[in-house]
């Protein structure tokens, strides 16, 4: 997956439902998931993939566009781990 980023993507899930007077603090309307992933822009999507497999992706996180929040490059030092970048 040389040809497509990886990134941190965060975003909100339009699904998701509670009930904010269960909880003391309160919640933002807002619920925002962090995934991470390689990343591909088809239409309206912005593909997530988590895993690739001789068998084909694996935990592909398909967000509409629209509900990105953010987006960080990740950089893989030649000599280290995983560093965060910006975009």
């Amino acid at each position: 997956m040389a040809e497509h980023p990886m990134e941190i993507v965060e975003w909100r899930d339009a699904n998701f439902q509670i009930n904010a007077a269960d909880f003391e603090d309160g919640l933002d309307s807002d619920y925002i998931i962090a995934t991470i992933g390689w990343t591909q822009e088809r239409e309206k999507w912005l593909i997530v993939i988590g895993e690739i497999t001789s068998d084909g992706e694996r935990q592909v996180s398909r967000i509409p566009k629209e509900n990105v929040v953010s987006r960080k490059r990740l950089v893989v030092a030649e000599d280290g781990p995983l560093t965060r970048g910006t975009k």
